[in-house]
C-alpha cells in the first residue's frame, strides 16, 4: 500500500507538472505576490524585530483565466527566518495534497488542484505560513540591507511555481512580487503602567479589582513571567508579609503595543467572599521579572512599584433570614426562632462579627423575655476559616401560645472593626397558627372512679388556648351512644366558663338505661380553626352509696377462669405516709389500711379481693392504665389489721353480673351520718329484696 500511495503521488505530479508547460498560444497575466501581518510596510519594506513572530500571505491572481491547479515555491533566507508550523493551505482549490507541502532548507512549496471539473478566477490567498524572527539585517531602526521573501519562478519553467489555465493547461503565471524585510534586535524592556486605582491613591474599596497594562512595544510580552507582590506598608519587602498576586491577563496581540491587560486577584481569596484587600491598610504592589520575547535573549523589565490604602470598615452587622419569617403567620406554638447576624454587605465581608452583647427579646402577649448570648444557639457562617458572621437559635422553654402575636426585638451585635460598628435594633413580629385541638380541664367522674348513684350527672370542662371551642362540635359517647351539643339542649348541657369561647363546661345527665357497671366515655371536641381532638377516653362505674362493695362473680365468669388471673400491687405512697400499719401477704400486694393499690387487668374490669376471715369480698375497677385502687370502709379496716394472706382475681367487666347479685355492706355511722334515716330505710328494704332473690334462686337450683 505505501508503494502504491508513493507511485499515486509520482504520477500526480507528473500529470500536473505536464499539464503546467507553457502553449505557445497561451495568454499568460496570473501573477503570485507576499503579503504579511501585521503590516509594517514602510514603503520601502515592512520591519520586524529579532524573537517576533508574523504570517506570511501568498496571493494568486489567475488574471482573468480559469485554473484548476497552481503551484508556488517560496523562498527565504533561513539564518533570518525560521518557519513556524507547517504551510497552511487557502481555499481556491478543492484538493491540497500533503506531498505537495514540504518546508525547510530555505524553501517553502505548496500544491493545489481541481479534478471535480470547478475552476478558480480572480485572486485569493493560495496559502499562508509563519516565521519568527531569527537574525537581525541592521542596527535598530535602520533601513538598510532588507532580506527578502521571494519565488522560485522562472518564466516559461515547468519546474518552479505555476498557475495552470483549465483545458489547455497553459501556464498563465506572468510576474511575481517579492517581499522586503528590515529585521531589527529587540533592545527594549517591556513595562507596566495605567495602574487603577492610580499609584498612591486613597479610599479604596476592599472589593475593587486591582488593574494595569503590561506592554512590550516590539516583540511582546511573555505574559507568565510578570511577578506581582503585595505588601502591607509603604515599602514592598518580603519581611513584611509580602503576598504574591496571581494576574489575569487579556492581550490585544497589536503589534507596536502589544498591550496586555491585567487584573489582580487580590490578597484575600476566599470562595464567596467579594472582598480582595484588608480594611484601612497602605497597600504597596512591587512589579518585577517580566520579560518580553526578543531572541535570542529577552529583555526583563525595570522594577515598578506603586501604592494605595483601602477605605475603612463603617458598615455595621445586620440581620437577615428571620425563621419565622416577619409578618409571617403559619408558624406551629413549638416553633424555633432563628435569624442571622452578619458582617457581610453585598457579597462583601467585613472586619468580622462579635456577638458578646448580643440581647433578644421575645415578647408574646406582653409578657417579654429576654435572651443573652449565653442562652443561644449560635452557628458559625463561614468563607473558608473567616467567620462573617452566625446563626442564632433561640428554642424558647415551652410553646408559644396559638394565635399570638410574637415580636422580637434584636440588638447589641457589633464587628470588630476600630472602634467597631454597632448593629441598628431589629424588631419584627411574627404570628402562630392553630394547629391543637380543645383540652379536657376537668372531668366528673374521673377514670376508673367508682361513682355515687346519688349524683348520676357527668361533668367537664374543656379548654381552647387558640381559635376557640366550637360549642357544636362537642361529642360525648357513653357506652357507643352519641350525646352530641349542637346548641347544647337536651341531656347535654353547655354552661359557660372563663369567657364562653376559651373555656367552656359541659353536663351530661345520664339516661336511665346507665345501670351500675363499667362504662366507656369518649369525649371529641373541635376548635373553631377545625382542629379536631379526642379529649377523653376512660372508664368509670358508679355504686348506691359510692364506697366499695362487695360483689360476687357471675358463674360465667368463674367457669371461664377469669379468676386465675392474678394482680400485683404495692402501697400507696400518699395515704401510706399517715398510716401505722402495714404488712405484705404472700403474693407481693402491700397493703395499708387506707387503701390497697395495685396493676393488673384490662380498663374496666373488676378486681375482686377475697378477705378469708369474714369472707368479704372487696371490688374495684381496673382504670385506663391498668391500675386499680381499692378504698376501705372502718369494717374493712378492722379486717385487713388482723388478716395475714387474702386472695386478688380479675374478672372481665362483661363477665361480671353485678345485676344479678349485689351485697351490700354498709358502715352504719357512715350511712347515717351521710344520709339519715329515711335513705337507711331505704337500703334496707333493697337489702331484704336482694337477699329473697338470692333466697328464691338457691331453692330453684335445690329443686
Amino acid at each position: 500500500m505505501k508503494h502504491f500511495s508513493k507511485l499515486l503521488s509520482v504520477l500526480l505530479s507528473v500529470v500536473m507538472l505536464a499539464s503546467l508547460v507553457p502553449m505557445s498560444m497561451a495568454q499568460s497575466s496570473g501573477s503570485f505576490s507576499i503579503g504579511v501581518s501585521p503590516n509594517t510596510d514602510t514603503g520601502s519594506g515592512s520591519f520586524y524585530y529579532v524573537g517576533q513572530t508574523f504570517e506570511m500571505e501568498v496571493n494568486l491572481d489567475t488574471g482573468g483565466a480559469d485554473s484548476d491547479a497552481a503551484n508556488v515555491i517560496v523562498t527565504y533566507d533561513q539564518s533570518l527566518l525560521e518557519p513556524v508550523g507547517s504551510f497552511k493551505n487557502g481555499s481556491l482549490y478543492k484538493t491540497y495534497p500533503s506531498t505537495g507541502k514540504t518546508v525547510g532548507s530555505g524553501e517553502a512549496k505548496l500544491t493545489g488542484f481541481s479534478v471535480d471539473g470547478s475552476v478558480h478566477n480572480g485572486a485569493g490567498v493560495f496559502g499562508t505560513l509563519q516565521f519568527k524572527v531569527i537574525g537581525q539585517t541592521s542596527a535598530a531602526d535602520q533601513f538598510v540591507n532588507p532580506t527578502e521573501i521571494g519565488f522560485g519562478f522562472q518564466a516559461g519553467s515547468t519546474t518552479d511555481s505555476n498557475i495552470a489555465e483549465q483545458g489547455t493547461g497553459d501556464d498563465v503565471l506572468a510576474s511575481v512580487t517579492v517581499q522586503k524585510l528590515y529585521l531589527w534586535p529587540d533592545t527594549i524592556p517591556p513595562f507596566v503602567d495605567e495602574f487603577n486605582p492610580a499609584d498612591k491613591a486613597g479610599d479604596i474599596s476592599v472589593d475593587q479589582v486591582y488593574q494595569f497594562h503590561f506592554r512590550d512595544g516590539e516583540t511582546g510580552v511573555v505574559e507568565g513571567s510578570l511577578k506581582v507582590g503585595a505588601t502591607p506598608g509603604e515599602t514592598p519587602s518580603p519581611l513584611k508579609g509580602e503576598t504574591t498576586l496571581q494576574a489575569s491577563f487579556t492581550c490585544d496581540g497589536q503589534f507596536g503595543t502589544n498591550d496586555c491587560a491585567a487584573d489582580l486577584s487580590g490578597v484575600i481569596q476566599r470562595t464567596g467572599d467579594k472582598r480582595k484587600w484588608d480594611y484601612d491598610t497602605e497597600y504597596s504592589l512591587l512589579f518585577s521579572e517580566g520579560l518580553d520575547k526578543a531572541f535570542p535573549s529577552p529583555n526583563k523589565m525595570n522594577d515598578t512599584t506603586v501604592s494605595f490604602r483601602t477605605l475603612k470598615d463603617e458598615s455595621a452587622p445586620v440581620v437577615r433570614n428571620q425563621k419565622p419569617s416577619a409578618g409571617g403567620s403559619s408558624s406551629g406554638p413549638d416553633t424555633d426562632i432563628s435569624f442571622e447576624v452578619v458582617d457581610l454587605l453585598n457579597g462583601v465581608s467585613g472586619t468580622g462579627i462579635d456577638l458578646a452583647n448580643l440581647k433578644v427579646m421575645i415578647t408574646v402577649n406582653g409578657e417579654s423575655t429576654e435572651f443573652s448570648r449565653n442562652d443561644v444557639q449560635l452557628t458559625a457562617l463561614e468563607f473558608g476559616d473567616f467567620v462573617y458572621g452566625y446563626k442564632v437559635t433561640i428554642n424558647p422553654d415551652g410553646s408559644f401560645p396559638e394565635n399570638a402575636l410574637v415580636t422580637v426585638r434584636i440588638e447589641g451585635g457589633q464587628d470588630k472593626a476600630t472602634p467597631p460598628n454597632v448593629m441598628e435594633p431589629v424588631t419584627y413580629s411574627f404570628s402562630t397558627n392553630d394547629q391543637q385541638g380543645p383540652e379536657l380541664v376537668f372531668i366528673d367522674p374521673v377514670d376508673g372512679e367508682l361513682f355515687g348513684d346519688a349524683d348520676r350527672v357527668i361533668r367537664f370542662g374543656l379548654k381552647d388556648e387558640g381559635a376557640g371551642i366550637d360549642d357544636e362540635s362537642v361529642v360525648v359517647t357513653l357506652d357507643g351512644q352519641k350525646f352530641v351539643c349542637e346548641t347544647c339542649e337536651g341531656e347535654l348541657k353547655y354552661k359557660a366558663a372563663g369567657d364562653g369561647q376559651t373555656e367552656m363546661s359541659f353536663e351530661l345527665v345520664m339516661p336511665e338505661f346507665v345501670i351500675p357497671r363499667s362504662h366507656s366515655l369518649k369525649i371529641v371536641a373541635v376548635d373553631i380553626s377545625g382542629n379536631r381532638s379526642m379529649v377523653y377516653e376512660g372508664s368509670f362505674a358508679f355504686l348506691i352509696d359510692g364506697q366499695s362493695m362487695s360483689c360476687i362473680p357471675s358463674e360465667s365468669s368463674q367457669q371461664s377462669g377469669a379468676g386465675d388471673l392474678r394482680a400485683s400491687a404495692e402501697i400507696d405512697e400518699n395515704t401510706a405516709s399517715d398510716t401505722q400499719n402495714s404488712n405484705e401477704n404472700d403474693e407481693g400486694i402491700a397493703v395499708n389500711t387506707e387503701v390497697i393499690s395495685g396493676d393488673g387487668g384490662e380498663p374496666g374490669d373488676f378486681v375482686i379481693m377475697t378477705l378469708p376471715d369474714s369472707g368479704m369480698q372487696v371490688c374495684a375497677m381496673v382504670q385506663s392504665d391498668g391500675s386499680w385502687n381499692v378504698p376501705v370502709n372502718p369494717t374493712q379496716k378492722m379486717i385487713i389489721e388482723r388478716m395475714e394472706d387474702f386472695e386478688v382475681e380479675v374478672i372481665a367487666s362483661e363477665d361480671a353480673d353485678i345485676e344479678k347479685e349485689v351485697i351490700v355492706k354498709l358502715s352504719l355511722d357512715s350511712v347515717f351520718s351521710r344520709y339519715g334515716w329515711g335513705m337507711v330505710s331505704f337500703l334496707c328494704l333493697w337489702t331484704l329484696v336482694l337477699v329473697w332473690k338470692s333466697f328464691r334462686k338457691k331453692d330453684a337450683e335445690d329443686a
